[in-house]
């Protein structure tokens, strides 16, 4: 949406975006004619390599393809959930929030959090009326979603999100509709954004809560509402890469942060970066290793069609693959890949991109390293 509604009806094409210069986008053009969201959106979009014709995607189905089956998948998504419904836990468990939220949301839902309800039940002379509004009894959905303080800053910190007085009886409802948002004008593959939104208003208002009663704490929505705003603008995708010689001695690692992203496009991100390090330092026999199952199928299975969210980050690196003498994609379990995970967490720390060799590495790296291939580094 441009900021300008009159540009709405101005001839603009997507190539007027570009810098053909420089091979990538015309960020200060972008930002000039739409609003953040949309320019950031339109900014974190890879540009292949070579050009390539254009083509209509259906952005509900993961291959970008059209049919009456995915048509009808979304409708019955969009239908409203029985009141019955079990609480989705294993869609929390590979939710992607932070694990102390997991945590926070699994005690949640399953009434084991410390309200002073919950309190009064267990133990002798405990008042269970809420101490911050003094009126009912502070259960977990008058704490997260009664509360006027609560309701304040979900509106303001959760993009201006409004509670209906029936989506929240119980402590499950909580849980469903942090993990099964309402419908909104963001696209399917970016829902989780919702999510990870709603989880950290969730843990802002149980901090609230626990400073107001135990540090005398003031209230105070517009800082509650910037602290939930920082964390979730500082949220970032992290990305890894260990290159091993034939001898499974380490020879360089390399890491950085880039914008939020959907889980399966940051796998292939990574994945082109690290054919691009390959390119660069001009090896000519290469095996690229990873756990995204999904990239490595379509890498090994020329005939596939990707999921479109990657199908960019494919078509580039099987561009790319084609200057080295021998390449091989193989997969391997998440397991045999801890180290590279570890320098990923290693880069959400740092503040700048950062390459290690053998003899600068930092022991945390290290001994996952060591862990995961003993022959590799010989410590001193």
């Amino acid at each position: 949406m441009p900021k300008d509604e009159s540009l709405t009806h101005t001839p603009l094409s997507v190539s007027h975006l570009f810098d053909a210069s420089n091979h990538c986008w015309n960020a200060r053009l972008i930002h000039q004619l739409f609003d953040e969201v949309f320019a950031q959106a339109i900014l974190s979009i890879p540009l292949p390599y070579h050009p390539k014709q254009d083509k209509l995607i259906w952005i509900l189905d993961s291959k970008g393809r059209f049919s009456v089956k995915s048509t009808y998948r979304v409708s019955i998504a969009q239908e409203p959930q029985s009141d019955h419904s079990d609480v989705p836990w294993m869609k929390l468990w590979k939710a992607r929030i932070p694990e102390r939220i997991k945590m926070l949301l699994w005690r949640i839902g399953t009434n084991s959090i410390p309200t002073k309800e919950n309190l009064s039940c267990r133990l002798e002379h405990i008042d269970p009326v809420c101490t911050l509004c003094k009126s009912v009894s502070e259960s977990c959905v008058h704490l997260f979603f009664g509360w006027h303080i609560s309701r304040a800053l979900w509106y303001t910190a959760c993009w201006g999100f409004r509670l209906d007085q029936n989506m929240v009886q119980t402590f499950e409802d909580i849980i469903k509709l942090v993990l099964e948002p309402p419908v909104s004008t963001l696209p399917s593959y970016d829902k989780w954004l919702i999510t990870l939104n709603m989880a950290f208003t969730v843990e802002e208002i149980w901090h609230l809560r626990n400073n107001i009663l135990f540090q005398d704490a003031h209230i105070d929505i517009s800082k509650s509402s910037k602290s939930v705003m920082s964390r979730f603008s500082n949220t970032a995708t992290a990305l890894g890469v260990i290159a091993r010689n034939h001898k499974g001695e380490v020879t360089g690692i390399w890491g950085r942060c880039r914008s939020l992203c959907p889980p399966l496009q940051a796998e292939a991100a990574t994945l082109l970066w690290a054919i691009e390090i390959a390119k660069r330092e001009h090896w000519h026999h290469v095996v690229f290793e990873g756990d995204a199952k999904a990239c490595f199928e379509h890498l090994s299975q020329s005939d596939s069609t990707p999921d479109w969210l990657i199908s960019t980050f494919i078509n580039n690196i099987l561009g790319l693959a084609l200057c080295f003498s021998s390449v091989k994609f193989s997969w391997v379990r998440r397991v045999g890949n801890s180290a590279a995970h570890e320098v990923a967490r290693f880069a959400l720390s740092s503040i700048q991109s950062f390459i290690f060799h053998n003899g600068n590495i930092p022991p945390v790296i290290e001994f996952v390293c060591k862990a995961d291939y003993p022959a590799c580094i010989s410590f001193s």
